[in-house]
């Protein structure tokens, strides 16, 4: 078994993904709820987890007090990052995507109940990898699914979970009618997403991070 994560940045989007999902399920006692809880932060199954001593688990909840305080998470948004050697531009700017990228961000944040389980891809539709380390790259549907899958599995939430809110926060600012829009009316979208971003600044929300290197 994988140790327990001691913070935040250990939480990988999947694992966050997961436990929300935990939280949310309705269980006949807390521990059957522990249980499923470290078996997902151990990368375990729950047989293993349920042959451990119950003084073993409760310490090993004990060491995860830190998840009942979202709050602790930081908030920064990383204008990029590294994973697994490789550099991600995020492009934090809304009013700059493509009208690839903006017709599948609609589709993981048009309904916000959503969102939690939609971080990974709404990562791999804003984070471009670097064609070189020294040349950015553009966005590609075809590879979305792949990405999403690797953020899903190594992306810590640090980072992914401000990021993916900070872009339901401009989409819920916009017009109702927007977040419907098609290819042909782009041009109204944008001039909306302007005002938004500029209305986000102004209220100093938009803070970016430095660089984050993971693996």
């Amino acid at each position: 078994m994988n140790k327990l994560p001691k913070e935040w940045s250990d939480v990988a989007t999947g694992q966050f993904i997961e436990l929300t999902r935990i939280l949310e399920r309705s269980y006949s006692t807390e521990l059957d709820r522990n249980i499923d809880l470290l078996a997902t932060l151990k990368n375990t199954t729950r047989a293993e987890i349920e042959a451990m001593r119950i003084s073993d688990i409760k310490a090993d909840v004990r060491q995860t007090a830190f998840l009942s305080d979202i709050s602790s998470m930081p908030t920064a948004l990383p204008a990029f990052f590294t994973l697994k050697g490789k550099l991600y531009d995020v492009q934090l700017d809304i009013t700059k995507i493509t009208g690839y990228q903006l017709i599948d961000l609609m589709s993981f944040t048009r309904v916000p109940s959503e969102i939690p389980q939609n971080i990974h891809n709404i990562m791999a539709v804003m984070a471009i990898p670097r064609r070189y380390f020294w040349k950015k790259g553009s966005y590609s549907g075809d590879r979305h699914p792949q990405l999403a899958q690797l953020f899903y599995e190594r992306l810590p939430i640090t980072i992914s979970r401000p990021l993916a809110l900070f872009f339901w926060n401009v989409w819920s600012n916009l017009p109702g009618g927007i977040v419907d829009c098609s290819l042909e009316k782009l041009r109204e979208t944008e001039y909306e997403m302007q005002k938004v971003m500029k209305n986000l600044k102004q209220s100093k929300t938009l803070t970016v991070s430095r660089i984050n290197t993971v693996g």
